[in-house]
């Protein structure tokens, strides 16, 4: 008997050029149902999902498998349901039923397939009919997280320097910076290095951005490791001193950093690396975070440079005209302060922050009574009555310095204080 279902699909609508999704977007689509006959519908259901999974294989005396699971996602949309468990009657021919999922906000890892592991999205409709197995059809889609981290921790920038003496033949040193440590997919990584070489050798530095993945089951760890990119820059003579500047271009199709997920992670390192005939080479490494274009674009400053904290968000701001009045105290003998270079006055914290109120003076802070405050201690009486109701046998918390045994005042002299000491005093 032939089967009056001839095909079942989900499509959905891209919402940007790479295809991609992340917290908070809405994924829209359709699911095409093309019967060659009349047919009763049970349900026809569409879900999202999103789940990760890790697995490896290890030999020992025997093979041991380690195995993790997780859900991310998990949202339904129901399409077709009869009522009071009557089925619904679709006509011979093609049906399009419309579709809308909001992805929710929320601690979610990017999308990522990997050597012992991998995170997947998905789509799927699931259409059911009486006496029949469930037909389904899957779409995958790409989800893309938010980093972690603020875009101050992405700006940062990073600097460190090594020092290396060799037996004999001198002595190197190198000092390298990063301009910061968050980069997009597909963007250029520039690296500045100070080399002093005072050895007798000739040194050839070296870049190269390195991947790790860690996949974590069973209280154990695996992990692998991988060079993405590298790049070697020119020769450094003997007895010299050079600053140079390297260019890295991270692949537009390089997987984001995966710092979210517990079952497995994804990981970047930067090494500047001094190549030395013969010996150990000096190193210097720096952590980096590949995130998607798409997520901090509005963020990022146009340049490599971060722009200072107190010019984000304040770029497109005209300057405020200069008061009037006499020359600016910068400007230049027999010039005018328009004629002088403009400099930025940084505002005030209030123009910054309008929300925040500035702090009262001390005058005010010290006449304020201790429980003012929501975070201060209870008194001392008010914890002395609480512990004579609940322990009434309880000696006193803070008796008073005259309260004290002789005995227990600290730096007093116990001779003599004693009854017997006391009782032969007396009888002399």
């Amino acid at each position: 008997m032939a089967s009056s279902l001839k095909s079942i699909s989900i499509t959905y609508d891209a919402i940007n050029e790479n295809n991609t999704f992340t917290g908070g977007d809405v994924v829209s689509g359709r699911v095409a149902v093309v019967l060659a006959k009349e047919s009763k519908i049970k349900t026809l259901l569409v879900k999202a999902r999103g789940k990760g999974k890790v697995q490896w294989i290890e030999t020992h005396d025997q093979n041991t498998l380690y195995q993790a699971k997780e859900k991310y996602l998990k949202l339904d949309d129901i399409i077709i349901s009869g009522q009071k468990g009557k089925e619904v009657v679709l006509a011979a021919g093609s049906h399009v039923f419309p579709f809308t999922f909001q992805i929710p906000q929320g601690n979610m890892p990017s999308s990522f397939k990997g050597a012992h592991g991998k995170v997947e999205y998905k789509l799927e409709a699931k259409l059911s009919r009486c006496w029949r197995i469930p037909s389904k059809s899957v779409s995958m889609f790409t989800f893309v997280s938010k980093p972690e981290m603020s875009v101050a921790q992405l700006m940062s920038p990073q600097c460190d320097m090594v020092r290396k003496d060799f037996f004999l033949s001198g002595s190197v040193s190198m000092n390298a910076t990063v301009s910061r440590m968050g980069y997009m997919q597909g963007e250029r990584l520039k690296v500045t290095v100070e080399i002093d070489n005072s050895s007798s050798h000739k040194l050839v530095p070296r870049f190269s951005v390195s991947q790790k993945q860690s996949f974590f089951a069973g209280g154990l760890r695996t992990s692998q490791k991988e060079v993405v990119l590298k790049e070697a820059g020119k020769p450094i003579a003997s007895r010299t001193w050079q600053t140079l500047t390297q260019e890295l271009s991270i692949p537009h199709d390089l997987p984001v950093s995966i710092l979210n997920c517990r079952i497995l992670r994804v990981e970047y390192k930067l090494q500047v690396l001094l190549g030395v005939p013969w010996g150990r080479s000096p190193e210097i490494k720096f952590p980096l975070v590949v995130f998607p274009a798409e997520s901090l674009r509005d963020s990022m400053p146009p340049s490599d440079v971060p722009e200072p904290w107190w010019a984000v968000g304040h770029k497109n701001q005209e300057p405020s005209q200069p008061a009037s009045g006499p020359p600016a105290p910068h400007a230049a003998p027999g010039e005018s302060a328009a004629g002088a270079a403009t400099l930025y006055v940084c505002p005030p914290p209030s123009a910054l922050w309008p929300c925040l109120s500035p702090p009262p003076p001390y005058s005010a802070v010290s006449r304020l009574s201790p429980q003012s405050h929501p975070a201060a201690p209870p008194p001392y009486s008010a914890l002395e009555q609480y512990v004579a109701q609940t322990h009434p046998g309880m000696p006193p918390l803070y008796p008073a310095l005259g309260q004290l045994p002789a005995r227990a005042t600290p730096g007093a002299n116990t001779v003599g204080n004693s009854p017997r000491d006391r009782g032969e005093e007396a009888s002399h």
